[in-house]
């Protein structure tokens, strides 16, 4: 089980790679955008925030974390998901999976 407050507690640490790998993202204008391993979601609301007119889905194995992302709202869809099971749809243009 995951607790999201002590995740969110190195939020800095955690959110500099994430932003260095997004760094490197040439993408434009991708169709779908998918965040593996969303944990809590802040991330994932960058993703929206950065590609407005994209799909962007959040997943993680845990439920505590899905229910934390999803409590805070935003133009993003959450799913509880096994990352090993996940296949991507023909129209994700970007897959991010920084700590996964």
């Amino acid at each position: 089980m995951w607790d999201p407050r002590a995740y969110l507690r190195y939020g800095d640490e955690r959110s500099r790679p994430f932003h260095d790998l997004l760094a490197r993202v040439g993408a434009e204008h991708p169709r779908a955008v998918v965040d593996l391993g969303c944990g809590p979601g802040t991330l994932t609301a960058t993703l929206a925030a950065r590609w407005p007119g994209s799909r962007v889905t959040g997943l993680d194995s845990s439920p505590e974390m899905i229910e934390r992302a999803t409590a805070e709202g935003g133009p993003v869809t959450y799913a509880v998901a096994d990352v090993r099971d996940w296949r991507p749809e023909p129209d994700v243009d970007v897959l991010v999976g920084n700590a996964v």
